[in-house]
């Protein structure tokens, strides 16, 4: 999100980032994911079908944890 000098949301910074798309692929060349790179484990979470495949595009993964969450009423 883009912030003004007041705090207030003025807009969206690309790629938006939405429950179908998120994954390593649209994090772009964030330094940040460059020094966790020799790192093969990951944890997903999530509550939507979409967050199943958060792991697409990691480069060499090893084993990735997957929890989901049951986001309706159950009886």
């Amino acid at each position: 999100m883009k912030y003004n000098e007041n705090g207030d949301l003025v807009g969206f910074k690309e790629p938006i980032i939405h429950t179908m798309n998120k994954n390593e692929s649209v994090l772009g060349d964030d330094t940040y994911f460059y020094d966790l790179a020799h790192r093969g484990n990951a944890i997903l979470m999530g509550d939507s079908d979409g967050d199943i495949q958060m792991a697409s595009g990691l480069k060499n993964p090893g084993a990735v944890l997957k929890i989901g969450f049951l986001d309706t009423n159950v009886r």
